[in-house]
C-alpha cells in the first residue's frame, strides 16, 4: 500500500470516528412524540393532543414543555407542563388548544419546545421539536338552516368541581323565518348523553337582535368525575329541532370526608361516637384515630373493636379503618367509652379491705355493746359489756380502760370488775379500769349496769371507750371502741 493510499485510509477512518462521535453526542436522554387525539375541530371546540415523553436515560429526568404558535398565549389552555420522568418510563401530557370564537378556519401549526435536565445540571434544549397541527373547520355561513345558536360559558375552565355552578349564555341569530312558537332548551348531559340537568324557556321575541338566554347550571355535590356536555337546542312544536350547539366540560375528582363527632361525659365516664360522610364524588376510604391514656385501655369499651397501638407521651391510639365509602354514604357509628366506675368501686373495696386488715392487725381491739336493757316507770336500766383483746403474741403493759357514761345516767352495779377511779364533769362521767398487763392473745370482758336519772323519752347515745397501753418496744398505744346506743328497742 502506497503512502498516498494509507493517507486516504487514515483520513476516512478519522472522518468516520468524527461522524460517530458527533452522532453519539447528539443522543439525548429523552425523546418526545405527539399523539393526535382531537386535531380537527369546529368553532367553539377544543383541539386535544398528547405529548408522549420517553426517558431512555439511567436516571430520572426533569422536563419543561412550551407550546409556540399562533395565539398560543390565549388559545392554549393552562396546564402544568413541568414533569419528572423516572428512568425507563414514559408520561403522557395532555395538550389542549381552544381558538377564540369567529377565528378563521384552516390549519394552525404549533411547535412543542422541550427543555430537560438531569439532577441539578443546567437546563438543555431538546434538539427535536415536534409539531402539532390543529385543523379549525369553519362552518359555512350561507344560513341554509332556519336559525343558528351559540352556547358560551362565562369564566370557562378546563375542569369544574362538584358543587360549583356554570354560568351559561345561549345566543340565537340568523332566523330565516317567523315561527308560531319557539322554545330554547338547555341541558347538561353525561358522557352517555343522559340528562343530568334540563331547563326550557320560550323565545318571546324573534326580532333580531334576540335577547340571549342566561342560565346557571348547578353541578351536584355527588356528580361523578368525567366528561359532560352542555347542549342548547332551539325547537318548534311544528318543525321539531331547528338548531343546536354544545360545549364539552370536565368534572374533576373530589375526595373529601366530613367528620361528625360527639362526646358526652358522666360522673365517672365519657362516651364518644364518630362517623364520616363522603361529601366527594368518588368512593374513598379513611382511618379514624383517637388517643387515650394507657391506663384507660383497661376501662375501655368499643364497638367495633379497634386496633390499639402505642402513641407519643405514653398514650395509646385507637385505630379504625373503612374503605369503599360511596359518594353521599355514611360510615357506621364508631363508638368507644371509658368508665371509671369499676376503678372507683375497686378503690373503695380496697380501702375497706385495708381498714379491715388494719383492724385485725391492731395490737389491741376493743368493742362496746349493750347486752341487756329494760324500762320501769320511765327509768331505763342497761347492762353494758366491753370486750378487750390483745391481738399480738407479746405481753402489753400499763393497760388502762376508760369508758364514759352520759350525764343522764349513772353506774349502779359492776359485774366483773369495779373501776378504780371515777371522774365526772357537766357532760359525762369517766370510769377508769387499770388492767395492768395483757398477755399475748389474752381477752378481758368488763360489764356494768347504768340507770337513767330522769324519765326516758328516747334513746341514749353511749360514747366510745378507749384503751391505752405500752407495747414491748416502749411505744404508747391508743385504741378507741365503737359507740353504742340504748333505749331504742326496749
Amino acid at each position: 500500500m502506497t503512502k498516498k493510499t494509507r493517507f486516504f485510509v487514515l483520513l476516512a477512518i478519522v472522518l468516520l470516528l468524527t461522524q460517530f462521535s458527533s452522532a453519539f453526542s447528539a443522543n439525548q436522554p429523552i425523546s418526545v412524540s405527539v399523539e393526535n387525539v382531537v386535531p380537527s375541530i369546529k368553532e367553539g371546540g377544543i383541539a386535544e393532543f398528547n405529548a408522549v415523553i420517553f426517558n431512555d436515560y439511567s436516571e430520572t429526568v426533569s422536563a419543561v414543555l412550551t407550546i409556540s404558535g399562533p395565539s398560543s398565549d390565549s388559545w392554549v389552555l393552562p396546564y402544568d407542563y413541568s414533569v419528572t420522568i423516572p428512568s425507563g418510563e414514559y408520561l403522557k401530557i395532555p395538550l389542549k388548544i381552544k381558538p377564540l370564537l369567529n377565528s378563521p378556519g384552516g390549519n394552525y401549526a404549533y411547535n412543542l419546545l422541550v427543555q430537560y435536565r438531569i439532577g441539578e445540571n443546567p437546563w438543555e434544549n431538546l434538539n427535536v421539536a415536534p409539531t402539532l397541527i390543529m385543523n379549525l373547520v369553519q362552518e359555512k355561513t350561507d344560513f341554509v338552516d332556519p336559525a343558528k345558536i351559540i352556547v358560551s360559558i362565562f369564566d370557562e375552565k378546563a375542569s369544574y368541581s362538584p358543587g360549583e355552578s356554570i354560568q351559561t349564555q345561549v345566543q340565537i341569530h340568523s332566523i330565516k323565518q317567523i315561527f308560531p312558537e319557539l322554545d330554547i332548551t338547555l341541558q347538561l348531559l353525561d358522557s352517555q348523553e343522559r340528562p343530568v340537568y334540563s331547563y326550557t324557556a320560550p323565545v318571546t321575541s324573534q326580532k333580531e337582535p334576540i335577547k340571549p338566554l342566561s342560565q346557571t347550571i348547578p353541578l351536584g355535590q355527588k356528580l361523578i368525575p368525567g366528561t359532560y356536555h352542555i347542549v342548547a337546542t332551539l325547537s318548534s312544536p311544528d318543525m321539531g329541532k331547528i338548531a343546536s350547539a354544545r360545549k364539552t366540560i370536565g368534572v374533576s375528582e373530589v375526595r373529601k370526608l366530613d367528620e361528625k363527632k360527639a362526646t358526652s361525659s358522666g360522673l365517672f365516664s365519657r362516651k364518644t361516637t364518630i362517623h364520616y360522610e363522603n361529601v366527594g364524588n368518588v368512593p374513598v376510604g379513611g382511618t379514624i384515630s383517637e388517643k387515650i391514656y394507657w391506663y384507660e385501655k383497661y376501662l375501655l369499651t368499643a364497638d367495633p373493636a379497634p386496633n390499639i397501638v402505642p402513641a407519643e407521651g405514653g398514650m395509646l391510639s385507637l385505630i379504625w379503618t373503612f374503605d369503599g365509602l360511596k359518594a353521599g354514604e355514611k360510615t357506621r357509628l364508631f363508638t368507644y367509652s371509658v368508665s371509671y366506675l369499676p376503678a372507683v368501686l375497686l378503690t373503695i373495696l380496697a380501702a375497706i379491705l385495708i381498714l379491715l386488715a388494719w383492724q385485725r392487725i391492731r395490737a389491741v381491739s376493743v368493742s362496746k355493746e349493750v347486752i341487756k336493757q329494760r324500762i320501769s316507770q320511765d327509768v331505763l336500766e342497761a347492762t353494758i359489756s366491753i370486750h378487750i383483746r390483745n391481738n399480738t403474741e407479746k405481753e402489753l403493759s400499763k393497760v388502762v380502760l376508760t369508758d364514759y357514761v352520759p350525764k343522764l345516767a349513772k353506774p349502779v352495779e359492776f359485774g366483773t370488775m369495779k373501776p378504780s377511779e371515777t371522774r365526772a364533769d357537766k357532760v359525762e362521767s369517766a370510769l377508769i379500769w387499770p388492767l395492768e398487763t395483757l398477755k399475748g392473745g389474752e381477752e378481758r370482758v368488763i360489764t356494768y349496769k347504768i340507770r337513767t336519772t330522769v324519765g326516758v323519752l328516747g334513746s341514749i347515745d353511749l360514747p366510745a371507750a378507749n384503751v391505752r397501753f405500752l407495747s414491748p418496744n416502749g411505744r404508747e398505744g391508743f385504741v378507741r371502741s365503737n359507740t353504742a346506743e340504748c333505749g331504742r328497742n326496749v
